[in-house]
Protein backbone atom coordinates (compact mmCIF):
# COMPACT_ATOMS: atom_id res chain seq x y z
CA UNK A 1 0.00 0.00 0.00
CA UNK A 2 3.03 2.18 0.64
CA UNK A 3 3.74 2.14 -3.03
CA UNK A 4 0.99 3.26 -4.10
CA UNK A 5 1.15 6.41 -1.95
CA UNK A 6 4.97 6.89 -3.37
CA UNK A 7 3.16 6.53 -7.00
CA UNK A 8 0.19 8.42 -7.06
CA UNK A 9 0.22 10.92 -3.63
CA UNK A 10 -2.28 10.31 -0.84
CA UNK A 11 -5.64 9.45 -3.44
CA UNK A 12 -7.99 6.89 -2.86
CA UNK A 13 -7.30 3.21 -3.92
CA UNK A 14 -8.63 -0.27 -4.13
CA UNK A 15 -5.75 -2.69 -3.91
CA UNK A 16 -6.55 -5.78 -6.22
CA UNK A 17 -4.76 -9.07 -5.04
CA UNK A 18 -3.28 -11.85 -7.51
CA UNK A 19 -5.96 -14.53 -8.36
CA UNK A 20 -3.63 -17.13 -7.41
CA UNK A 21 -4.17 -19.57 -4.79
CA UNK A 22 -0.51 -19.64 -3.90
CA UNK A 23 -1.53 -22.81 -1.92
CA UNK A 24 -2.32 -24.90 -4.64
CA UNK A 25 0.83 -23.72 -6.79
CA UNK A 26 2.81 -24.17 -3.67
CA UNK A 27 5.71 -26.78 -4.73
CA UNK A 28 4.72 -30.35 -3.39
CA UNK A 29 6.39 -33.08 -5.45
CA UNK A 30 10.23 -34.61 -5.27
CA UNK A 31 11.39 -34.44 -8.88
CA UNK A 32 13.04 -37.28 -11.04
CA UNK A 33 16.10 -35.22 -11.84
CA UNK A 34 17.28 -37.44 -14.03
CA UNK A 35 14.99 -36.53 -16.62
CA UNK A 36 15.04 -32.78 -18.02
CA UNK A 37 11.10 -31.89 -18.00
CA UNK A 38 9.76 -29.12 -20.25
CA UNK A 39 6.06 -27.58 -20.07
CA UNK A 40 3.96 -25.60 -22.34
CA UNK A 41 0.05 -24.74 -20.50
CA UNK A 42 -1.81 -22.84 -23.16
CA UNK A 43 -4.48 -23.75 -26.14
CA UNK A 44 -3.51 -25.58 -28.77
CA UNK A 45 -3.69 -23.09 -31.57
CA UNK A 46 -1.87 -20.81 -33.70
CA UNK A 47 -1.34 -17.76 -31.08
CA UNK A 48 0.26 -19.85 -28.38
CA UNK A 49 3.06 -21.48 -31.15
CA UNK A 50 3.81 -25.00 -29.78
CA UNK A 51 4.11 -25.97 -33.10
CA UNK A 52 7.84 -23.39 -32.20
CA UNK A 53 8.00 -25.63 -29.00
CA UNK A 54 7.99 -28.77 -30.28
CA UNK A 55 10.56 -27.63 -32.95
CA UNK A 56 12.68 -26.26 -30.24
CA UNK A 57 12.19 -29.16 -28.29
CA UNK A 58 13.30 -31.94 -31.36
CA UNK A 59 16.83 -29.88 -30.96
CA UNK A 60 16.89 -30.20 -27.30
CA UNK A 61 16.47 -33.95 -27.62
CA UNK A 62 19.24 -34.75 -30.19
CA UNK A 63 21.31 -32.92 -27.54
CA UNK A 64 19.98 -33.94 -24.14
CA UNK A 65 17.96 -37.76 -25.40
CA UNK A 66 16.35 -37.92 -21.62
CA UNK A 67 14.68 -34.94 -21.97
CA UNK A 68 10.53 -35.02 -22.32
CA UNK A 69 8.42 -32.07 -23.01
CA UNK A 70 4.60 -31.97 -21.81
CA UNK A 71 2.18 -30.28 -23.68
CA UNK A 72 -1.13 -29.43 -21.43
CA UNK A 73 -4.10 -27.82 -23.17
CA UNK A 74 -7.02 -28.29 -25.52
CA UNK A 75 -8.06 -26.94 -29.02
CA UNK A 76 -8.58 -27.07 -32.82
CA UNK A 77 -4.88 -27.65 -33.29
CA UNK A 78 -4.08 -30.91 -31.20
CA UNK A 79 -4.18 -32.87 -34.74
CA UNK A 80 -1.62 -30.65 -36.41
CA UNK A 81 0.33 -31.11 -33.31
CA UNK A 82 0.30 -34.71 -32.83
CA UNK A 83 1.09 -34.95 -36.74
CA UNK A 84 4.40 -32.64 -35.99
CA UNK A 85 5.06 -34.50 -32.92
CA UNK A 86 4.83 -37.47 -35.01
CA UNK A 87 6.53 -36.55 -38.16
CA UNK A 88 9.92 -35.62 -36.25
CA UNK A 89 9.61 -38.86 -33.99
CA UNK A 90 9.07 -37.50 -30.59
CA UNK A 91 5.79 -39.79 -29.97
CA UNK A 92 8.14 -41.18 -26.77
CA UNK A 93 8.92 -37.96 -25.72
CA UNK A 94 6.14 -35.45 -26.00
CA UNK A 95 2.50 -35.68 -24.24
CA UNK A 96 -0.27 -34.35 -25.20
CA UNK A 97 -1.98 -33.83 -21.78
CA UNK A 98 -5.31 -32.67 -21.94
CA UNK A 99 -5.67 -29.36 -19.72
CA UNK A 100 -9.55 -29.71 -18.69
CA UNK A 101 -9.19 -33.07 -17.25
CA UNK A 102 -5.86 -32.25 -14.98
CA UNK A 103 -4.67 -29.99 -12.44
CA UNK A 104 -2.02 -28.27 -14.03
CA UNK A 105 -0.10 -27.00 -10.51
CA UNK A 106 0.84 -30.53 -10.17
CA UNK A 107 2.23 -30.44 -13.71
CA UNK A 108 4.19 -27.68 -12.89
CA UNK A 109 5.78 -29.89 -10.33
CA UNK A 110 6.78 -31.97 -12.69
CA UNK A 111 8.60 -29.47 -14.54
CA UNK A 112 11.99 -27.91 -15.00
CA UNK A 113 11.44 -25.28 -17.59
CA UNK A 114 8.24 -23.60 -18.45
CA UNK A 115 8.47 -22.50 -22.31
CA UNK A 116 5.83 -19.53 -22.60
CA UNK A 117 6.37 -18.63 -26.94
CA UNK A 118 2.87 -16.84 -27.37
CA UNK A 119 2.94 -14.92 -31.02
CA UNK A 120 0.72 -11.90 -29.11
CA UNK A 121 0.64 -12.61 -25.41
CA UNK A 122 3.60 -10.16 -23.02
CA UNK A 123 2.65 -11.79 -20.01
CA UNK A 124 -0.09 -14.67 -19.34
CA UNK A 125 -1.75 -15.96 -16.38
CA UNK A 126 0.04 -18.96 -17.31
CA UNK A 127 3.50 -17.49 -16.33
CA UNK A 128 2.28 -15.86 -12.92
CA UNK A 129 1.27 -20.15 -12.25
CA UNK A 130 5.01 -20.93 -12.92
CA UNK A 131 6.59 -18.37 -10.98
CA UNK A 132 4.05 -19.49 -8.13
CA UNK A 133 5.55 -22.84 -8.32
CA UNK A 134 9.39 -21.68 -7.57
Amino acid sequence: MLLARIFFGDIEYNVIFNSLDLEKFAPKMSKNNEILTFIHVGRYTYQKNQEFVIKVFANIKKKKDNSRLMLVGFGEDKEKLKNLIHELNLDESIDLIPGDKVDVSEKYDEADYMIFPSRYEGFGIVLLEAQAKR
